[in-house]
């Protein structure tokens, strides 16, 4: 009876120490076990990875060569979208035509070739969208605009459009013009020019040869050349005839304008004249009055009234009369051309009068004169003249008839004024240097 008792208090002792050895053993395992797992894991195997997660964490599913691990995320990756229940939280894939996506059934970007509207990819958009290739969405762009950022930010126009900061245009606004090679409007530049140069030195061309006069130039450069539809440069160069350059025969003389006064300037123009005359081969001529240098006398009133023709060939001139034809006829049939002065109308000399006709004949919209040592244009259309370097100052012009009334021919009168009389009140010195011209002007 003693015997079988012992054997099972025995056998009880082993069965309770093989029980206390397994509790001790899982404990290991488990504490082993959550040290190996990675971090979100609330159980994890070494094959499968994360089996659980915590908390408000993500049970996602990667590829790990040909097996799947398990991980936990606090947020999906791109492609998925994250979906909460009481038990699990998971990570699902989006739709085959969308990269990116808030849930199951609103994308927030499409894969290449699909456009996102309204949260869905299409294959193509509806009428009154753009598919815009770089955002891959319909965008509503503005009319003639092909692909936009947004709304009013174009990037690529049609093609019979001129693309100018995010907009399309069919003609360049002011201020740009047209790049028909980029179909883009550009800035427009006008063209800079610096300041005049003085005027250079005098000088004399063997062209020159009827009037004796020499030539001064005066040049400008350009600063910053124009675009295609920017303003033209306007000439750069300048020349004037010199009024005081030496006669061939008649000594040399300072070409300033400064060098000599008009009475000391005649009368050692006319000494040299006359000394010279006969030892030159060819008659000069005065560089004033444009006459042959055999009458150097100059009368001293000659600025006042100059006298450069007869009476008989001024009113000849005034008829269209020339020595050459010797009958009527004009400038060209029975038109002059005239310029408006202070107390009437004034005929141009005849070869002014000549070229104005000849271009109004050709239909020229305007040409140009040499008057007085100055460029003049004459605008034909509007029947205007101006110095071709200062616009301000402008005269009319017309062509008429050439027996019209008019005051005189290129300032000279038809009927002189008759002389002054000895007895003329007293004037000032400042007002006896005035010059009085033929069409009523002074100067002093």
């Amino acid at each position: 009876m003693q015997i079988p008792l012992l054997i099972w208090i025995l056998h009880f002792t082993n069965l309770t120490r093989g029980l206390d050895r397994t509790k001790i053993l899982r404990h290991r395992r488990s504490s082993s076990g959550s040290r190996l797992c990675p971090a979100g894991c609330a159980s994890c195997s070494a094959l499968n990875g994360c089996l659980s997660c915590k908390p408000r964490l993500f049970f996602h599913l990667e590829l790990d060569g040909m097996r799947q691990r398990g991980t936990c995320l606090s947020s999906c990756p791109r492609g998925h979208y994250g979906m909460r229940s009481p038990h699990i939280n998971t990570c699902t894939r989006c739709k085959e035509d969308c990269a990116f996506c808030f849930s199951e059934n609103f994308c927030t970007r499409c894969h290449p070739g699909h456009f996102l509207f309204r949260g869905k990819c299409e294959s193509s958009c509806p009428n009154g969208l753009t598919p815009n290739t770089a955002l891959r969405e319909c965008t509503e762009c503005t009319v003639g605009c092909e692909v936009c950022v947004r709304r009013n930010v174009c990037v690529r126009c049609r093609a019979d459009l001129y693309f100018l900061h995010g907009q399309c245009h069919l003609t360049c606004p002011s201020g740009s013009e047209p790049d028909v090679q980029l179909m883009q409007c550009i800035p427009q530049v006008h063209c800079e020019v610096g300041e005049w140069t003085e005027w250079g030195p005098c000088i004399r061309k063997r062209s020159m040869r009827a009037y004796r006069r020499g030539e001064v130039t005066r040049t400008r450069q350009v600063l910053r050349p124009p675009s295609v539809y920017g303003e033209p440069c306007p000439h750069v160069s300048e020349t004037r005839r010199h009024p005081m350059f030496s006669m061939a025969g008649c000594g040399e003389l300072d070409c300033s304008v400064n060098a000599l006064t008009p009475s000391k300037l005649t009368e050692e123009v006319g000494n040299t004249c006359a000394t010279d005359s006969s030892s030159s081969a060819t008659i000069p001529e005065c560089a004033i009055c444009l006459q042959s240098c055999v009458h150097p006398e100059v009368p001293e009133d000659f600025l006042e009234r100059p006298v450069l023709l007869s009476p008989e060939e001024l009113k000849a001139a005034a008829a269209g009369v020339t020595q050459s034809a010797g009958t009527g006829g004009g400038s060209c049939g029975d038109y002059a051309w005239y310029y408006e002065g202070r107390n009437g109308w004034w005929q141009y000399d005849e070869r002014t009068s000549r070229e104005l006709e000849e271009a109004f004949a050709k239909g020229r919209k305007s040409t140009e004169m040499l008057i007085a040592g100055f460029l003049y244009v004459a605008d034909l259309e509007n029947l205007v003249q101006y110095r071709r370097n200062e616009h301000g100052r402008r005269r009319k012009i017309k062509r008429d008839a050439v027996n019209i009334p008019k005051k005189g021919v290129a300032g000279l009168r038809l009927d002189p004024e008759p002389a002054p009389t000895p007895a003329l009140p007293a004037v000032s010195p400042a007002a006896a240097n005035g010059v009085s011209w033929p069409d009523g002007s002074r100067t002093f």
